[in-house]
């Protein structure tokens, strides 16, 4: 089966790395971004099959190794990528599409840009997807790794707390519906959320059989960090519609040039207004060192920026990024 001729967007990055600050200015900039989406502005449609190819292979975002099996065995690749290219013709893309654009549409094959989806998943399978759409306009979102890992490590504390803790009653439940994220319709949101709900418990019960996730440790969240870029660098050489690499510290400092940037990688001439309206979706006061700042006390945050200072000592990707390693007496002042 031939490659659809569609050129969608694709956002990737590391996760924490700001790739929903992108996927705000991206659709505000007029790029359809899906009808049902998560908290984090994420297609469902697409998080789903990333995640099931994952996890049909024994990898998932934490541990992406198991999909190299996959990836660098020829045959079941193209069978995978054909299913894929099947799937954009059935029902299941009315999750995408909305009620209102499926009937028009029926499939993502026929949907004209500019739309496009954002996963941080997608770094680690993007060499499928740019099979399955191979004019795609990729968008690599990059973050210093100290800032990402420690992020990672506080947000990963927060999910036990919650999964471990009392926190899914139906008052919460009846909040979280009541704010559906950017992008997607409230009827969407709930729709979804009552979805994700039905299978709480479930989900709960084997989050606490597995594992705590191991980048709870910040280390282990920084070599995760410099895992997801090698994997998405190397796929995105192949992408014929080119990447857009963007710094988040550099987003937050210069907003509108990089919504400049992503109207331009993107083909899209916005109308005007737009491109205001993407800029003011940033929230330039977020801090850019958060490394400086991370960890509950100050034995905590010393023992964090010690171990990842020594990491970033030696990571190729820190200092080909730009990102410098600051010593300790300059880190406490920011």
């Amino acid at each position: 089966m031939s490659a659809p001729a569609s050129n969608p967007v694709i956002v990737m990055g590391m996760h924490r790395s700001g790739t929903s600050m992108v996927i705000r200015m991206l659709q505000q900039l007029g790029v359809f971004t899906g009808w049902e989406l998560d908290a984090n502005g994420e297609a469902v449609y697409f998080v789903r099959r990333n995640q099931a190819i994952l996890e049909a292979h024994g990898a998932s975002w934490g541990n992406p190794a198991p999909i190299d099996a996959l990836l660098g065995h020829d045959g079941m690749r193209r069978r995978l990528v054909q299913t894929l290219q099947r799937d954009l013709s059935r029902a299941a893309v009315a999750s995408y599409l909305g009620p209102w654009r499926y009937p028009r549409y029926r499939s993502l094959l026929r949907l004209g840009p500019p739309w496009g989806w954002k996963d941080p998943r997608n770094a680690l399978l993007l060499g499928l997807w740019l099979e399955v759409f191979p004019s795609a306009r990729v968008v690599h979102v990059v973050r210093n790794g100290m800032d990402v890992a420690l992020s990672l490590a506080d947000r990963e504390t927060l999910r036990v707390q919650y999964v471990l803790g009392n926190e899914s009653g139906t008052w919460n439940f009846l909040r979280t519906l009541a704010t559906p994220p950017d992008g997607c319709s409230r009827p969407a949101w709930m729709f979804s959320q009552a979805r994700l709900r039905r299978s709480k418990g479930r989900l709960a019960r084997r989050f606490v059989q597995l594992h705590v996730p191991s980048v709870i440790d910040p280390a282990r969240g920084f070599a995760l960090w410099e895992e997801y870029l090698t994997r998405a660098v190397s796929a995105g050489q192949t992408a014929a519609g080119g990447v857009l690499q963007l710094r988040y510290e550099d987003v937050l400092g210069d907003p509108a040039a990089a919504a400049r940037s992503l109207a331009d990688h993107c083909g899209i001439e916005p109308r005007p207004g737009r491109l205001a309206e993407a800029t003011a979706t940033v929230d330039a006061s977020r801090a850019t060192h958060a490394h400086a700042r991370a960890g509950a006390t100050p034995l905590a945050r010393e023992q964090r920026r010690s171990t990842l200072t020594e990491s970033a000592h030696r990571s190729g990707w820190m200092r080909q990024l730009g990102y410098e390693v600051l010593p300790a007496a300059q880190r406490t002042e920011r």
